[in-house]
């Protein structure tokens, strides 16, 4: 079994850098996000410094604003090796996908890349039956791929059409493609309700843009959030209850880099768009997931080194309280919120190279110390996912010895 890589490498080819990914977006799974959230790595380092246009970082407990958002600092520590034990999905030998998102699928994981699109591959809980090859058509630029719960909604860019595709846990196709939209965006992206239901996003002609699917069937399209994006954006959808969904997007508009955020259901937004924060500082929604106070957001943020951050909103999308930037990080791969809700976990990339996995509890406070996944690894797919699994986690990431792309399962404390 060999696993397609030549659109991954088409990919990295594109995305030299951090801030500006390819064209595609950057999620997937119950929750989905656009690309410009990851990439290949870039220095990292702790507090002292300060961003182009924005507040001092002081190391000592001083006040770090993106924008409107103050962030306090959570200190650089190194990472410890996981008591879980790690099997294997796929064999380095097989070239597989740079994976970095993952949700439930019935009674399966579904796992897809986002900074490096290439399909989607399924694969049980102990990691064997996986699929033979990414699911991805040759005649899509670019595709990604949601959780509706026990199928997989897939949207991807055609030509001049956006097209859905809806497929059982077990790869096969259930309906479409369906024509979502006759047009060429500057990005898309699709999220799960995680009961049958999926919505679509992509921006164009300035404005955002969405289609929920129900049960395989395309509902009326809608646009909202006019001026919030130019020429691109960076986004994440996550389900909020059937026919239920929160997202937030990233744009650069004017000399400001603005983020947004929306509740959004069958027949159009609930509520009037939220700003989130407008600042001359780079920076990008990676991934929005449903928690059990809101939605909590992970963000890069060039703080000169690029830095993962985490915000939280309510369910409306106010702000609750400081967000967190994470000290270490340059690249922030994933987001999960535990099964109840009332805490969430980050995958990100280590300055120095490891993968690592971090929990959270509701509140944004830290449950573990950052736990390797691994050691420093120089591959360019290196990257890892999560998602929640009951009371605790599922995780994948790729080997630094092996190359292989390995599963393990843990509780909230990062353990078995």
């Amino acid at each position: 079994m060999t696993l397609a890589i030549s659109v991954m490498l088409a990919g990295a080819a594109a995305c030299s850098s951090e801030d500006a990914p390819p064209h595609h977006p950057l999620s997937t799974a119950v929750s989905s996000s656009s690309a410009g959230g990851a990439g290949t790595a870039g220095a990292g380092g702790a507090g002292g410094s300060s961003a182009s246009g924005g507040a001092a970082t002081g190391g000592g407990g001083a006040a770090v604003m993106l924008g409107a958002i103050a962030l306090v600092d959570e200190p650089d520590t190194p990472c410890s090796p996981t008591k879980a034990m790690a099997v294997e999905i796929y064999a380095g030998a097989d070239s597989p996908p740079a994976l970095d998102r993952l949700a439930r699928v019935g009674t399966r994981w579904m796992a897809s890349g986002a900074a490096f699109p290439s399909g989607f591959v399924t694969f049980d809980n102990d990691g064997t039956g996986a699929s033979p090859a990414p699911v991805k058509a040759a005649d899509e630029d670019v595709d990604f791929a949601a959780s509706e719960g026990t199928s997989i909604g897939r949207a991807g860019q055609k030509g001049t059409e956006i097209v859905y595709t809806r497929f059982d846990d077990q790869d096969a196709t259930i309906a479409g493609p369906l024509t979502v939209a006759g047009v060429s965006p500057v990005n898309l992206s699709i999220g799960g309700d995680g009961e049958g239901g999926a919505l679509v996003l992509w921006g164009e002609g300035g404005a955002m843009h969405a289609r929920p699917v129900v049960d395989g069937v395309l509902a009326a399209a809608f646009e909202f959030g006019a001026g919030t994006l130019d020429t691109y954006f960076t986004g994440s959808v996550a389900g909020a209850g059937k026919g239920v969904f929160g997202a937030a997007w990233s744009s650069a508009v004017g000399t400001k880099h603005v983020s947004s955020f929306a509740k959004l259901g069958a027949g159009g937004p609930v509520a009037g768009v939220v700003p989130l924060t407008s600042t001359p500082i780079v920076h990008s929604i990676v991934k929005v997931v449903k928690t059990s106070l809101g939605y909590a957001l992970l963000m890069q943020a060039d703080f000169q080194p690029l830095t993962a951050v985490v915000v939280q909103v309510d369910a409306d999308g106010a702000l609750l309280g400081p967000g967190h930037r994470l000290l270490g990080t340059t690249v922030g791969f994933d987001l999960a919120a535990i099964g109840s809700g009332d805490g969430f976990a980050v995958v990100a990339r280590r300055s120095s190279k490891e993968i690592q996995l971090r929990t959270f509890d509701a509140n944004g406070l830290a449950l573990t110390p950052w736990i390797c996944l691994g050691g420093p690894s120089t591959d360019l797919f290196a990257s890892g996912a999560v998602a929640g699994d009951g009371d605790g986690y599922a995780v994948i990431y790729r080997d630094d010895v092996t190359h292989g792309e390995m599963l393990l399962h843990v509780d909230k404390l990062g353990s078995l």
